[in-house]
Protein backbone atom coordinates (compact mmCIF):
# COMPACT_ATOMS: atom_id res chain seq x y z
CA UNK A 1 0.00 0.00 0.00
CA UNK A 2 1.21 3.34 -0.76
CA UNK A 3 1.45 6.26 1.45
CA UNK A 4 -1.32 7.94 -0.42
CA UNK A 5 -3.64 4.98 0.23
CA UNK A 6 -2.74 4.97 3.87
CA UNK A 7 -3.51 8.69 4.12
CA UNK A 8 -6.79 8.25 2.26
CA UNK A 9 -7.80 5.35 4.43
CA UNK A 10 -7.62 7.28 7.69
CA UNK A 11 -9.52 10.11 6.06
CA UNK A 12 -12.17 7.66 4.92
CA UNK A 13 -12.28 6.14 8.37
CA UNK A 14 -12.65 9.58 9.87
CA UNK A 15 -15.47 10.40 7.48
CA UNK A 16 -17.18 7.10 8.29
CA UNK A 17 -16.73 7.72 12.01
CA UNK A 18 -18.19 11.22 11.61
CA UNK A 19 -21.10 9.78 9.63
CA UNK A 20 -21.73 7.19 12.35
CA UNK A 21 -21.55 9.84 15.05
CA UNK A 22 -23.89 12.11 13.11
CA UNK A 23 -26.30 9.23 12.57
CA UNK A 24 -26.14 8.21 16.22
CA UNK A 25 -26.69 11.79 17.31
CA UNK A 26 -29.61 12.13 14.92
CA UNK A 27 -31.12 8.84 16.13
CA UNK A 28 -30.58 9.84 19.72
CA UNK A 29 -32.20 13.21 19.09
CA UNK A 30 -35.09 11.57 17.26
CA UNK A 31 -35.47 9.03 20.10
CA UNK A 32 -35.56 11.83 22.66
CA UNK A 33 -38.09 13.71 20.59
CA UNK A 34 -40.21 10.59 20.34
CA UNK A 35 -39.90 9.96 24.06
CA UNK A 36 -40.79 13.53 24.97
CA UNK A 37 -44.15 13.49 23.18
CA UNK A 38 -44.92 10.18 24.88
CA UNK A 39 -44.09 11.64 28.27
CA UNK A 40 -45.96 14.86 27.60
CA UNK A 41 -49.01 13.26 26.03
CA UNK A 42 -50.02 10.01 27.72
CA UNK A 43 -52.28 7.68 25.86
CA UNK A 44 -56.06 7.89 26.45
CA UNK A 45 -55.92 4.66 28.43
CA UNK A 46 -53.26 6.08 30.76
CA UNK A 47 -55.32 9.25 31.20
CA UNK A 48 -58.38 7.21 32.09
CA UNK A 49 -56.32 5.08 34.49
CA UNK A 50 -55.03 8.19 36.27
CA UNK A 51 -58.56 9.59 36.52
CA UNK A 52 -59.82 6.32 37.96
CA UNK A 53 -56.98 6.27 40.50
CA UNK A 54 -57.76 9.84 41.57
CA UNK A 55 -61.46 8.95 41.83
CA UNK A 56 -60.61 5.87 43.92
CA UNK A 57 -58.54 7.98 46.32
CA UNK A 58 -61.41 10.48 46.66
CA UNK A 59 -63.86 7.67 47.39
CA UNK A 60 -61.51 6.10 49.95
CA UNK A 61 -61.17 9.46 51.69
CA UNK A 62 -64.94 9.99 51.72
CA UNK A 63 -65.46 6.45 53.04
CA UNK A 64 -62.96 6.93 55.87
CA UNK A 65 -64.49 10.27 56.84
CA UNK A 66 -67.97 8.77 56.79
CA UNK A 67 -66.89 5.86 58.99
CA UNK A 68 -65.25 8.25 61.47
CA UNK A 69 -68.38 10.41 61.54
CA UNK A 70 -70.56 7.36 62.12
CA UNK A 71 -68.31 6.18 64.96
CA UNK A 72 -68.58 9.60 66.59
CA UNK A 73 -72.37 9.56 66.15
CA UNK A 74 -72.65 6.11 67.71
CA UNK A 75 -70.54 7.11 70.74
CA UNK A 76 -72.48 10.36 71.18
CA UNK A 77 -75.90 8.65 71.05
CA UNK A 78 -74.77 5.92 73.45
CA UNK A 79 -73.60 8.56 75.89
CA UNK A 80 -76.89 10.46 75.54
CA UNK A 81 -78.89 7.27 76.15
CA UNK A 82 -76.86 6.46 79.25
CA UNK A 83 -77.48 9.97 80.59
CA UNK A 84 -81.18 10.00 79.68
CA UNK A 85 -82.22 7.03 81.83
CA UNK A 86 -80.94 8.36 85.18
CA UNK A 87 -82.43 11.77 84.40
CA UNK A 88 -85.82 10.24 83.57
CA UNK A 89 -85.80 8.11 86.74
CA UNK A 90 -84.84 11.12 88.87
CA UNK A 91 -87.60 13.24 87.33
CA UNK A 92 -90.28 10.60 87.91
CA UNK A 93 -89.18 9.96 91.49
CA UNK A 94 -89.06 13.70 92.16
CA UNK A 95 -92.70 13.95 91.05
CA UNK A 96 -93.64 11.11 93.44
CA UNK A 97 -92.06 12.70 96.53
CA UNK A 98 -95.21 14.72 97.45
CA UNK A 99 -97.15 11.43 97.41
CA UNK A 100 -94.57 9.90 99.76
CA UNK A 101 -94.93 12.94 102.05
CA UNK A 102 -98.72 12.52 102.10
CA UNK A 103 -98.36 8.85 103.06
CA UNK A 104 -96.01 9.82 105.90
CA UNK A 105 -98.51 12.42 107.15
CA UNK A 106 -101.30 9.85 106.94
CA UNK A 107 -99.26 7.40 109.03
CA UNK A 108 -98.50 10.08 111.65
CA UNK A 109 -102.19 10.98 112.02
CA UNK A 110 -104.37 9.14 114.50
CA UNK A 111 -106.83 6.72 112.99
CA UNK A 112 -109.63 4.79 114.69
CA UNK A 113 -109.73 2.00 112.12
CA UNK A 114 -106.65 -0.19 112.54
CA UNK A 115 -107.29 -2.08 109.28
CA UNK A 116 -107.38 1.17 107.34
CA UNK A 117 -104.11 2.28 108.97
CA UNK A 118 -102.54 -1.10 108.16
CA UNK A 119 -103.61 -0.73 104.50
CA UNK A 120 -102.06 2.76 104.25
CA UNK A 121 -98.87 1.44 105.87
CA UNK A 122 -98.64 -1.48 103.43
CA UNK A 123 -99.22 0.84 100.46
CA UNK A 124 -96.52 3.21 101.74
CA UNK A 125 -94.04 0.35 102.25
CA UNK A 126 -94.79 -1.00 98.75
CA UNK A 127 -94.22 2.41 97.18
CA UNK A 128 -90.99 2.95 99.14
CA UNK A 129 -89.79 -0.53 98.16
CA UNK A 130 -90.21 0.29 94.48
CA UNK A 131 -88.51 3.66 94.91
CA UNK A 132 -85.59 2.04 96.77
CA UNK A 133 -85.07 -0.41 93.91
CA UNK A 134 -84.75 2.66 91.67
CA UNK A 135 -81.91 3.86 93.93
CA UNK A 136 -83.80 6.30 96.17
CA UNK A 137 -82.15 7.03 99.54
CA UNK A 138 -83.63 8.99 102.45
CA UNK A 139 -81.57 11.34 104.59
CA UNK A 140 -82.23 13.92 107.25
CA UNK A 141 -82.55 12.13 110.59
CA UNK A 142 -82.33 13.68 114.04
CA UNK A 143 -78.77 13.36 115.35
CA UNK A 144 -77.07 13.44 111.94
CA UNK A 145 -74.22 15.86 111.43
CA UNK A 146 -75.37 18.91 109.48
CA UNK A 147 -74.11 18.94 105.88
CA UNK A 148 -74.87 22.03 103.83
CA UNK A 149 -74.62 19.94 100.65
CA UNK A 150 -77.71 17.90 101.54
CA UNK A 151 -79.45 19.80 104.36
CA UNK A 152 -81.29 23.09 104.28
CA UNK A 153 -81.17 24.72 107.72
CA UNK A 154 -84.50 26.38 108.43
CA UNK A 155 -83.84 27.16 112.09
CA UNK A 156 -81.00 27.17 114.59
CA UNK A 157 -81.15 26.54 118.34
CA UNK A 158 -78.66 26.42 121.20
CA UNK A 159 -78.92 23.17 123.13
CA UNK A 160 -76.29 21.91 125.59
CA UNK A 161 -77.54 18.33 125.27
CA UNK A 162 -76.76 18.14 121.52
CA UNK A 163 -73.39 18.29 119.81
CA UNK A 164 -72.14 21.02 117.51
CA UNK A 165 -73.72 21.27 114.01
CA UNK A 166 -76.16 18.44 114.66
CA UNK A 167 -79.66 18.08 113.20
CA UNK A 168 -82.05 18.59 116.12
CA UNK A 169 -85.37 18.41 114.23
CA UNK A 170 -86.45 17.34 110.73
CA UNK A 171 -89.25 19.27 109.06
CA UNK A 172 -89.06 17.44 105.73
CA UNK A 173 -86.88 14.47 104.77
CA UNK A 174 -84.40 14.74 101.93
CA UNK A 175 -84.00 12.27 99.10
CA UNK A 176 -81.26 11.43 96.61
CA UNK A 177 -80.45 8.91 93.93
CA UNK A 178 -76.76 8.15 93.97
CA UNK A 179 -74.98 11.48 94.30
CA UNK A 180 -77.87 13.46 92.81
CA UNK A 181 -79.94 15.25 95.45
CA UNK A 182 -83.63 15.27 94.49
CA UNK A 183 -84.78 17.26 97.50
CA UNK A 184 -82.78 18.80 100.32
CA UNK A 185 -83.77 17.90 103.86
CA UNK A 186 -85.32 20.84 105.75
CA UNK A 187 -83.91 20.72 109.26
CA UNK A 188 -83.27 22.60 112.46
CA UNK A 189 -79.64 22.65 113.63
CA UNK A 190 -78.18 22.88 117.09
CA UNK A 191 -75.14 24.80 118.34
Amino acid sequence: MSRKDSEQKPAAVEEAAEAVETTEAAEKQAGEQQEQPQQEQPSPQEKELEQLRAQLEEEKDRYLRLMAEFGNYRRRTTKEKEAAYPDAVANVVKELLPVVDNFQRALEATCGDENYRRGVEMTYEGLMGVLRTMGLEEFGEVGEAFDANIHNAMMHIEDENLGKNVVSQVFQKGYRIGERVLRYAMVQTAN
